[in-house]
């Protein structure tokens, strides 16, 4: 079945699905903007503490600290 523009039930009728797709898109990354933050910081911290040996965990928590406090920040 082709989807029309006629047909279209977007807000966007005029304009096209892929204009409303681009939105949904849009959208969808605001949203999980800190769910992205949070991966970010997994995969830091992982490819952290392969490459260094010599990390003390103090430094280590100071960091998720920071990075947390930061993605709190993007998060307003």
């Amino acid at each position: 079945m082709n989807l029309r523009e006629s047909e279209c039930k977007a807000p966007f009728r005029g304009l096209g699905v892929w204009f409303y797709f681009f939105f949904m898109i849009t959208d969808l990354l605001i949203l999980m903007r800190s769910e992205m933050m949070l991966v970010l910081i997994i995969f830091l911290l992982l490819f952290l503490k392969l490459g260094s040996a010599n990390l003390k965990n103090e430094t280590v928590m100071n960091m998720v600290n920071a990075m947390l406090v930061i993605t709190l920040a993007i998060g307003f």
